[in-house]
């Protein structure tokens, strides 16, 4: 319940700050020389109607919805050495699925929510010569939903009328849920623990054969809790930020008939 009035005054709140900005309307006073031929004109925003949902630089056309859903599926394998010896190595598997909304209020200003849900998350540990058990494996599993995040996004720029395609885009996701660490013998939870906050640029080109993008994203993570699923111990782990960059690019083949 709380998620979802969260949700209902998110969406709520941009759309009276979208509605307070200029329309990108203008009207044309009728001529005093000729009232009667004369007619207000109004100029249309900037609609553009080539977007798409697969764009790499997406946004959607003013007073559109978008909803999604995408599968993933990670594998990571690690090793850890401590002086030239294994500490330890380990498999991180996690599947489940990424929910996304969004809605865009007029050409320039867009909302999103994203949920992650873990289905089945599991971590194996394995403990080398560099330990006192060595040779033992620890298994630990987790599942659910992460708390969602909240994004605003401004199109600075669109190639409809720049050159160029850019997003920028800020989120920010709250504490809504306490985190559980696994351990041997009782699953935990998807939570992180603590809030988020960040600010992501998207920027590149498209085109009807080719398209391609650029994007940094800075995010700060504050200081998170997590409680042991089994006796309740308190870990805490103190704030700290990632800077992420990608580039990116898709193609489209048109392969062309030849008529004899």
């Amino acid at each position: 319940m709380k998620i979802l009035i969260m949700v209902f005054s998110f969406f709520c709140a941009l759309n009276i700050f979208a509605q307070s900005l200029p329309s990108g309307k203008q009207k044309t006073q009728p001529s005093k020389r000729n009232k009667q031929s004369s007619r207000p004109k109004t100029v249309p925003a900037q609609t553009v109607d080539t977007r798409k949902a697969v764009d790499l630089i997406a946004f959607p056309n003013a007073g559109h919805a978008t909803v999604g859903a995408k599968f993933f599926s990670s594998a990571i394998e690690y090793t850890w050495q401590y002086q030239s010896r294994e500490y330890s190595k380990g498999e991180i598997l996690s599947k489940g699925i990424d929910y996304e909304a969004g809605y865009a209020f007029n050409d320039y200003w867009g909302a999103r929510i994203t949920a992650e849900q873990e289905i089945s998350g599991n971590s194996k540990v394995t403990y080398g010569p560099a330990t006192s058990i060595n040779g033992q494996t620890y298994e630990y599993k987790s599942s659910g939903f992460d708390d969602p995040e909240f994004e605003v996004i401004y199109r600075a720029m669109d190639i409809s009328k720049d050159k160029f395609d850019m997003n920028i885009k800020v989120s920010f996701s709250p504490k809504l849920q306490d985190a559980e660490s696994a351990t041997f013998s009782k699953k935990g939870n998807n939570a992180k623990g603590g809030r988020t906050f960040g600010v992501e640029i998207e920027w590149g080109s498209r085109g009807p054969s080719f398209s391609w993008m650029v994007g940094f994203d800075l995010t700060n993570y504050g200081t998170a809790e997590s409680k042991d699923a089994e006796d309740g111990e308190i870990t805490e782990v103190t704030s700290y930020n990632t800077f992420l960059s990608q580039v990116d690019s898709s193609g489209k083949f048109q392969p062309t008939s030849v008529s004899t």
